[in-house]
């Protein structure tokens, strides 16, 4: 059988002319080829067929926009090939119809707060399956063009979700679902509180079981992986038990493929290009595409070739990014042990049940009385990821998912400055592939780079595992351990070195362990230094820019939400003006401390980041309760400036490659110092006790005897006031010889 795949063909009255002039010329002559070599069976579009609901062309209310795009596109296909081939859609977000008259705001919120759960999203559809109802009034065009559809099956349904249809082809009954992944999709919905409802799997595989149906297809727009996690696992759970052999993706805008072979089934995804981006398109990953595949049951083989359109020469050719000579071809039949899925599996659970609230305590927000969520998976932002630094011009690679940055290469280096993020994104991926131990069918380890210094790698990934070496071994052998390293730094100290050593003797012995690290190192160093471990063992550099508007947007959306959906309708746009305005770093970390203030402080304005930093402080600190001395009482001003004292001895002794984190016994004899020059009786355990339960400083589970300030800023802010208060490190700062050294200390 073989199976045409379109998506995200994005139609509208700007790029029209470009699609008759020559891209359906080159298209159309691409297919016929294939057809010529063996007939096409099926053709599936995959969602977004038309942009932003073709308001450009302004149809009138009783055109459907849809009519129009079968007959400037589809039909133009059945034309060339001479014969009527059964063509079947999905619904994307761009092929919803917004406006005042299809979106009820007060009925939006309102689902905002009832379909938390999947039981709730199933029971939802259940009761609304056939209904008129408000909600489904944007994607009522769809659902009325996809029933007018004519073509030859056995059986058909359709529902203000899934539709599903039973054809006949080469004399096997298939099973075709098309699953409506974009139902909840609205504009203040961020991507990943869209819901689906594994419902939707079931009710087709109930229809296909009834007409016993050989092979069975789905078409969703949305790729599973970028689902809340639950319902990620949950949609490729039922997927396999339900016996769906393939699924056919769009939305992502890049080609993929791959078979997914668990112990309950096997399945194959099919991601597909945008059929009819930016024709001029110089990013490969991104230049207009579709996909060929063949399958051929009785051999378990299933082909798939990606073709990509080239401008230069006004026609199609073999997308080689997307594989080797535009070409894979993978074995259905599964070769999985079940044992060591299983196994696999209760691994992967395990690790992440023992790190989620380290995840989690990580978030600027955690502990805090913050009404953002205290989650990282409800709150987390993909941050702008690129192949080159994002101060360099000319095109770029973009990374726009945690499975596409995953997949990009065996070994990873994010790079960006400090508090750009780097940690939370590793945590995130950590995250992810845990909770799709299905799809990755491997098992993240989490460590610090300051940890590799002082135990082999080996014994590491044993102790985060619980296992013995033997076990270790068979799971490195086998590449079903992915390592995640954080903090990696290559410079002359002796901790770096060791570390360094471990690495490179670690990847010489398992050269096939996927790796994700992530690096301060300066990008000009990266890029001028030859003998640097990341280029002797081919580490793929990603580089996180800096929060732009989009992320912004889509942070405070975040932040807000849950706690009122009213607030942030009305302020959305403000936030969004002051954010390009701001005269601070533009990081996650500050855009946190930010909105943190913004609860408390609505019209707050940082003049800088110095500013930034203090005020989240004086928020923090005022809730100490200390109790009042001989010398009075213990305000904010005594509280930070016990902190700059703990700070400046932190950077006298303290161990820079870690931090700058110093012995807990050495900063309770700072406190009792303090104090007592104060007159002060109070326990200095007490209050590191207080500092750290708030936030500021953080006991280092790697070095339980060690402390350092939970993020570089609140280090450098406090180190930065002994200029003021101690002429001697004053006279060290400005000394022309170490200036420029604490420009990021």
């Amino acid at each position: 059988m073989r199976i045409i795949h379109f998506s995200d063909v994005h139609l509208s009255k700007s790029n029209e002319k470009d699609l008759n002039q020559y891209y359906l010329t080159a298209v159309l002559e691409d297919l016929y080829k294939f057809d010529s070599q063996s007939k096409i069976d099926l053709i599936l579009i995959t969602g977004d067929s038309i942009h932003r609901g073709g308001e450009s062309f302004n149809f009138a209310p009783t055109e459907n926009p849809f009519d129009y795009f079968k007959q400037s596109f589809s039909d133009k296909i059945v034309q060339k090939l001479d014969r009527d081939i059964p063509i079947i859609y999905s619904l994307g977000n761009h092929d919803l119809i917004i406006n005042e008259e299809t979106i009820d705001e007060m009925v939006e919120t309102g689902m905002d707060g009832k379909l938390l759960t999947t039981s709730a999203i199933n029971s939802f559809i259940d009761n609304k399956r056939d209904e008129d109802y408000v909600a489904f009034k944007k994607q009522n065009k769809f659902k009325e063009f996809e029933k007018k559809l004519q073509f030859d099956c056995i059986d058909k349904y359709h529902s203000n979700f899934e539709s599903a249809y039973i054809m006949s082809i080469d004399g096997q009954k298939i099973g075709i679902a098309s699953l409506n992944s974009s139902w909840r999709c609205t504009p203040h919905l961020p991507e990943k509180s869209m819901s689906f409802g594994s419902r939707q799997i079931l009710e087709v595989s109930d229809f296909f079981n009834k007409h016993n149906t050989a092979l069975n297809i789905g078409l969703m727009h949305h790729p599973p992986h970028l689902f809340e996690d639950a319902e990620k696992r949950e949609i490729i759970n039922f997927l396999e038990l339900k016996n769906i052999d393939f699924i056919f993706c769009g939305h992502s805008h890049k080609s993929d493929s791959k078979c997914l072979h668990g112990v309950k089934g096997n399945l194959y995804f099919v991601t597909a290009k945008s059929a009819f981006n930016d024709p001029r398109e110089k990013v490969g990953d991104y230049q207009p595409g579709y996909c060929v595949v063949d399958i051929v049951t009785a051999d378990n083989l299933v082909t798939t070739y990606f073709r990509k359109y080239v401008h230069s020469r006004v026609e199609f050719d073999k997308d080689t990014e997307a594989a080797q000579d535009g070409t894979l071809q993978e074995n259905m039949k599964s070769i999985i042990d079940t044992n060591s899925f299983h196994e696999l599996v209760d691994m992967t659970g395990r690790v992440f049940e023992a790190r989620k609230d380290d995840i989690d305590s990580s978030l600027v927000v955690y502990g805090t009385d913050s009404s953002a969520p205290q989650k990282l998976r409800e709150i987390f932002v993909m941050p702008k990821l690129t192949n080159t630094p994002e101060s360099f011009a000319g095109p770029s690679k973009t990374y726009n998912s945690l499975e596409s940055l995953i997949n990009a290469h065996k070994r990873i280096l994010i790079v960006g400055r400090k508090e750009t993020g780097k940690t939370t994104l590793i945590n995130r991926i950590f995250t992810e592939i845990s909770g799709a131990s299905h799809i990755y069918q491997q098992i993240p380890i989490y460590l610090d780079f300051n940890d590799i210094a002082k135990k082999k790698i080996t014994t590491l990934i044993r102790h985060f595992l619980n296992i013995g070496a033997n076990k270790a071994k068979e799971l490195l052998d086998n590449s079903k351990i992915i390592l995640l390293i954080d903090n990696i730094i290559e410079n002359e100290s002796k901790e770096s070195q060791l570390g360094i050593k471990a690495l490179n003797d670690f990847i010489q012995k398992y050269s096939n362990t996927s790796i994700i690290g992530t690096t301060s190192t300066q990008i000009d160093v990266l890029l001028s230094t030859e003998d640097i471990i990341f280029k002797r063992h081919d580490f793929l550099p990603i580089y996180i820019n800096s929060v732009k508007t989009e992320q912004f947007k889509s942070l405070a959306k975040n932040w807000f939400n849950k706690s009122s959906q009213i607030w942030i309708n009305n302020n959305l746009d403000k936030l969004i003006k002051t954010f390009t305005i701001l005269r601070i770093p533009h990081t996650f970390f500050s855009m946190s401390l930010f909105l943190w203030i913004i609860e408390k402080q609505e019209n707050f304005k940082p003049h800088n980041h110095a500013n930034l930093v203090d005020t989240f402080l004086k928020y923090i600190l005022e809730g100490l309760k200390a109790k009042d001395s001989k010398a009075g009482t213990y305000n904010y001003e005594r509280k930070i400036e016990l902190l700059s004292e703990i700070s400046l001895q932190m950077y006298k002794k303290g161990d820079k490659s870690d931090s700058y984190a110093l012995k807990e016994s050495q900063i309770l004899a700072c406190i009792e110092n303090n104090f007592t020059l104060n007159q002060r009786t109070w326990d200095p355990s007490e209050k590191l006790c207080e500092f750290i339960k708030k936030g500021i400083l953080i006991k280092h589970t790697h070095r339980s005897s060690y402390v350092s300030f939970r993020f570089d800023s609140f280090f450098q802010y406090l180190l930065s006031l002994n200029i003021d208060n101690n002429q001697e490190f004053k006279k060290e700062v400005f000394n022309r010889d170490n200036i420029l050294s604490f420009i990021d200390c």
